[in-house]
């Protein structure tokens, strides 16, 4: 299993989810949930996206120079 798919399956495990009626429920429920991680908690957070979004634009250049 590729590290992207093991960061996955592991996100799977943990996730939290939440259905709101409104945008407004939605904003607050989503502020809370971030406000409860800890800073630590929320910049891996953001490092692991910020991963994620360059493998999928690497592997975007790779499939662009393919055809």
């Amino acid at each position: 299993m590729s590290t992207l798919e093991s960061r996955t399956e592991i996100r799977k495990q943990k996730m939290k989810s939440h259905k709101s009626s409104t945008y407004e429920e939605s904003e607050k429920w989503d502020l809370e949930y971030w406000l409860s991680c800890t800073p630590d908690q929320r910049l891996a957070a953001h490092v692991a996206i910020l991963n994620d979004v360059e493998i999928v634009k690497n592997s975007a250049l790779k499939d662009s120079n393919n055809d």
